[in-house]
């Protein structure tokens, strides 16, 4: 059964958190502050990232924190990940941030 992840606000809202959240019987979520946000976004433009693409790396590494734990105690490295399409035609650039 695939893990279906949801998102409250986009990463690009910086001024508003953003929640990640998936259900499997169990709930698990993750928030990314506005700051947090923000910080990083300085961070990764400043080290020459495009905006699109630091955007992208911060919604990667929300989902990394949202899933390792899961993942690691389920041990199945087939498990699907089904992601709200709020990328439209990123996934295999998310995939690449996430996998990384």
């Amino acid at each position: 059964m695939p893990i279906e992840v949801d998102q409250s606000v986009k990463v690009e809202e910086t001024q508003k958190d953003t929640v990640l959240a998936f259900s499997d019987g169990r709930s698990f979520s993750v928030t990314i502050p506005a700051r947090a946000k923000r910080e990083a976004f300085a961070y990764l433009v400043g080290r020459g990232k495009k905006r699109k693409s630091a955007y992208l790396m911060i919604f990667a590494a929300g989902l990394f924190i949202l899933l390792r734990d899961y993942l690691t105690q389920r041990g199945d490295p087939e498990e699907r990940i089904v992601i709200d399409t709020e990328y439209s035609g990123q996934e295999a650039s998310i995939k690449t941030m996430f996998l990384r």
